[in-house]
């Protein structure tokens, strides 16, 4: 299944960058959540792990991984998502939720052992 999303030009230069380091700065509503959480179901589905980052549990549970979960269900993908860990899986991906609440669990990330978001 096909899905469209019709996407304002700053989230299609986001998306289609092939830099390795991309920031998208932005104002509210301006479509931040929604095209990290496309990019984070594309990137899962192809069976990358990565990480997805919020400001607090709170965001990254009720806005980001929420978002992120929509996606796969447009998209019609079979996925399982831990609430518990803030872990979604998918086939072969893997997406951690980290939040900047907790900066001793960012700190025992190994460079090498994952793709970022």
């Amino acid at each position: 299944m096909e899905v469209k999303y019709k996407l304002v030009p700053h989230q299609k230069k986001f998306l289609l960058s092939d830099k390795p380091t991309v920031v998208l700065n932005c104002g509210r509503s301006s479509g931040k959540t929604f095209i990290a959480s496309l990019i984070a179901a594309l990137r899962v589905k192809e069976g990358k792990r990565l990480f997805v980052w919020a400001q607090d549990y709170g965001r990254l549970e009720l806005n980001l991984l929420n978002e992120i979960s929509k996606r796969l269900d447009e998209m019609k993908i079979k996925y399982h998502r831990n609430f518990q860990n803030h872990v979604i899986t998918c086939g072969k991906g893997t997406i951690y939720g980290l939040s900047y609440e907790n900066i001793e669990a960012c700190r025992r990330i190994h460079r090498n052992q994952y793709s970022y978001l």
